[in-house]
C-alpha cells in the first residue's frame, strides 16, 4: 500500500529474489512498480469520489507496464519471450475480465464509500490499463510523457 513517503508490503512477497519462482518475481516486480508508480503520480491524481478510482490504479498499473517494459525486461527476460508478449497477456486479462458477467464501466457509480471496494477489480486496474495503453500507442509516446 502506498503512503506519503513510505510503501508497506507483507513479508510474503519481500523474500529474498533466489528464493522466488519466476512467476513470483514477475508479481514482486509488478507489485513494486504499481506502487512506486502511486508515489510518484498516482498520489497526485487521487479521485474526489470513488467513482474514479480507476484512474488512479489504472494510471499506476499502466506505469508499471511502461517500467517493466523499458527496464526490467531488458535486464531480466526470463518470463516472456518479448514485451509484446507481456503485454498481450496483460490485454488478455483485460478482456477476460470484461467478459465476466461481473464487468461493468471503468466508471462507476459509488453512493457511499462501503460500496468502493466493488471497484478494486481487474476491470478497474487492467481494463483502464489496457486502454491507457492504447492511448500510448495512438498518441505516441512523447506526448504521453510529456503529459504526465
Amino acid at each position: 500500500m502506498e503512503n506519503v513517503g513510505a510503501i508497506t508490503f507483507t513479508d510474503r512477497i519481500l523474500m529474498p529474489a533466489d528464493q522466488l519462482e519466476d512467476v513470483i518475481i514477475t508479481r514482486h516486480y509488478h507489485v513494486h512498480l504499481h506502487e512506486l508508480a502511486h508515489m510518484w503520480f498516482g498520489d497526485l491524481t487521487t479521485m474526489v469520489w470513488w467513482n474514479d478510482l480507476w484512474l488512479k490504479e489504472s494510471f499506476a498499473d499502466f506505469l508499471c507496464g511502461i517500467s517493466f517494459q523499458e527496464k526490467v525486461f531488458e535486464e531480466d527476460p526470463k518470463t516472456f519471450d518479448s514485451v509484446d508478449q507481456a503485454w498481450n497477456e496483460y490485454y488478455s486479462l483485460a478482456l477476460t475480465a470484461d467478459l465476466k458477467p461481473s464487468t461493468h464501466p471503468i466508471s462507476q457509480f459509488i453512493k457511499h464509500t462501503g460500496d468502493a471496494t466493488s471497484t478494486f477489480d481487474e476491470i478497474s486496474y487492467r481494463k483502464g490499463a489496457t486502454w491507457l495503453k492504447t492511448m500510448d500507442y495512438f498518441l505516441g509516446r512523447p506526448v504521453v510523457k510529456k503529459a504526465v
